[in-house]
């Protein structure tokens, strides 16, 4: 049609592929518009109401766990608080608290907790109203609507952590909760009837609480069961350094990161394995055959991976939900959502001995002090092991020159080797440089193992004795 035209073929192919590229994603004018004002109005709002703006967009996605983990993680980089549950403070909705001398924080909304509908927190939030502050769950038994709110609701508050304000403990609420929701029966029972006691008042004593305290694992447990995630603790927090030092990627930046990572793109990651179930097989070649599907979860979120017939029965016994371990695998990206096809599970125990090839030290100028050099020689000797030890030092004349210590200071890199060298020289000079399932050096994107590859950039090296 163009040519006929006296248009040249080329103009005309060119014309049409770039109609086609454009036509695969492409807007009018007004709708465009429409998406640039809604995107400069919410990007407004973020910027001079960051706590508001987080607080409707967590109560937008209430129902989306996913969704939620990841703004709170969103909240927790822009350094705004996000409270747990409070029967003495929580809305039906996320809801933003400000008190004065502190910073603004989001507290959770009680509708969110799984369990626990809206007519509850309804009936919850107007006897607080009415009569103030619940002082104990005897209290809160004696005033709230028991039809509207019944055992399990205020178990699964319990479990959250939405009673922690009035200063039980958990495990003993749990305890006593039957004895609380008799007691509130028997209070409103009395109340209608008139019974009171021989003063004009009534007498019955609220029971005592017994001594009973979850173990933290077990607190974190019921958090994760009644809110689909973590919110006082991630049992992972106390092992984030390990988990930055060899993981290759996160799960957040699996799902947004496509490019860096393909399909087939070898990783490892760290986490919590939250679930695991086995699927049998049903294919032409495989058919009867157990395959293993796990949720691995970390700080950032949480990703599906599977073991195949071929590996489960060597990697079934690190299958085990809660358990802390990094997975060594390629990525796929057959479905909408990636995920991992693992071909080997590393217990987070055994990081150090299996997952680390080296140890750089970025001395710089600070290699031409002869104490440090003596207390870091000292460091090294209480940590010996038969992963090798680099240093990076700058000369005079500003030339870098790497050098490997003798092999009678190879180290083991544990966590208490690596707190003695932050400890000593600061956290940025000390790097852990990864191993790869082939034996070269790993390391996020970011250059974990920069420090090794130096030499391709000029450095020296030399051979130490």
């Amino acid at each position: 049609g163009a040519t006929a035209k006296g248009v040249a073929r080329a103009t005309g192919e060119q014309v049409f592929e770039d109609i086609l590229r454009f036509g695969s994603y492409a807007f009018n004018k007004a709708h465009s518009t429409g998406y640039a004002m809604l995107a400069y109005k919410t990007a407004y709002m973020k910027a001079h109401y960051p706590a508001e703006y987080m607080a409707a967009l967590l109560t937008f996605e209430m129902d989306s766990t996913d969704k939620l983990a990841e703004h709170l993680d969103e909240c927790r980089r822009m350094k705004i608080p996000v409270a747990p549950p409070d029967v003495n403070e929580s809305g039906v909705d996320f809801t933003v608290v400000r008190k004065q001398g502190t910073p603004a924080q989001i507290r959770f909304g009680l509708a969110a907790v799984k369990g626990v509908g809206e007519k509850a927190v309804t009936a919850i939030v107007r006897a607080r109203d009415e009569g103030g502050p619940y002082k104990s769950l005897f209290d809160f038994c004696e005033r709230v609507d028991l039809s509207a709110v019944n055992r399990a609701v205020i178990e699964a508050l319990i479990k959250c952590g939405a009673f922690d304000s009035t200063g039980a403990l958990r495990k003993a609420l749990i305890a006593v909760v039957d004895d609380a929701i008799a007691y509130g029966a028997s209070q409103a029972d009395d109340r209608r009837t008139g019974q009171l006691g021989l003063f004009g008042g009534q007498q019955t004593q609220e029971p005592k609480l017994p001594e009973l305290r979850w173990s933290e694992a077990e607190m974190l447990a019921h958090e994760k069961a009644t809110l689909g995630f973590y919110i006082t603790r991630h049992p992972l927090s106390a092992h984030a350094l390990t988990l930055e030092k060899y993981s290759s990627v996160d799960t957040h930046a699996l799902h947004a990161d496509p490019n860096n990572y393909p399909d087939g793109a070898e990783v490892t990651l760290g986490g919590l394995i939250s679930k695991t179930r086995m699927v049998m097989l049903k294919n032409d070649r495989q058919t009867g055959q157990k395959m293993a599907v796990i949720t691995i979860e970390d700080l950032h979120g949480q990703i599906e991976a599977t073991v195949s017939p071929r590996d489960l029965p060597k990697l079934q016994e690190h299958l085990v939900p809660d358990a802390l371990v990094f997975l060594r695998g390629k990525v796929s990206r057959r479905r909408q959502s990636p995920s991992l096809r693992v071909s080997e599970i590393i217990p987070l125990a055994e990081a150090d001995e299996r997952l680390c090839r080296s140890v750089l030290l970025k001395l710089g100028s600070l290699a031409s002090s002869d104490t440090l050099l003596n207390e870091l020689k000292e460091v090294i000797a209480r940590y010996p092991g038969d992963r090798a030890v680099f240093m990076e030092i700058t000369t005079r004349n500003h030339l870098k020159v790497m050098i490997r210590t003798a092999p009678t200071m190879c180290v083991r890199p544990t966590q208490a080797f690596c707190d003695a060298v932050t400890d000593l020289l600061g956290p940025e000079r000390l790097v852990i440089v990864p191993m790869n399932r082939n034996g070269t050096n790993g390391g996020r994107r970011t250059g974990a193992a920069d420090g090794v590859a130096e030499q391709q950039r000029g450095a020296i090296y030399a051979a130490s004795s």
